[in-house]
């Protein structure tokens, strides 16, 4: 008998709990133990994807590999994204540097607890007696460690975008708001062709 993969239902734990948020969802893959070799000619390709791995748009989206563009939080800090173009000053990159890297430490011990509970799920027997008593507990830690993260991302992201001055600040609220609309406009045309099937 095939036992149910960790990730999938320790999802459906949160979503009954109401603890699932797009946080939990991003930051649901570990990240890639793979490192750029040292010696490289510019940005390294990815093995499995087209385009370079230095934020730049490939054929199947933006890469995510140096500089600013890793980070704590989700997809690597996905305000990091939207600060591009704000015309930051060395200032503000190397506090927003020191930043990412005071938070590196943390972040990593979240997505270690994460990996943690996806194991100790895969770990259970569901033929046992306990079981729905232990996933129920793990559901529950699940739950905690989702609204931890939820938190610290907040943290990070207030933490960067304090180091805006208020015209960059300005900047990136219209870009927000034309993200919100994007988002939105997904949104509906999903229920659209959830109503035409």
């Amino acid at each position: 008998m095939n036992t149910p993969r960790p990730l999938a239902v320790l999802l459906l734990c949160l979503a009954g709990t109401g603890s699932l948020t797009a946080s939990t969802l991003a930051a649901a893959a570990p990240p890639s133990a793979e490192a750029p070799p040292a010696d490289a000619d510019g940005p390294p390709e990815h093995p499995h994807c087209h385009g370079p791995r230095d934020g730049e748009r490939g054929d199947r989206g933006p890469r995510h590999w140096r500089g600013e563009d890793r980070g704590p939080g989700p997809e690597g800090a996905p305000v990091l994204r939207l600060l591009r173009g704000l015309d930051l000053s060395q200032a503000q990159r190397d506090k927003i540097h020191e930043l990412m890297q005071k938070n590196r430490a943390p972040h990593r011990e979240l997505m270690a607890r994460r990996f943690a509970l996806h194991e100790a799920f895969a770990d259970l027997d569901p033929l046992a007696p306990d079981y729905r008593k232990k996933v129920d507990k793990l559901a529950g830690d699940a739950a905690g460690l989702a609204q931890e993260t939820l938190r610290f991302d907040a943290r990070v992201t207030a933490e960067l975008v304090a180091q805006l001055s208020p015209e960059q600040a300005k900047t990136l609220q219209s870009r927000l708001a034309e993200r919100r609309e994007q988002l939105q406009e997904r949104r509906e045309h999903r229920r659209d062709g959830e109503d035409r099937s």
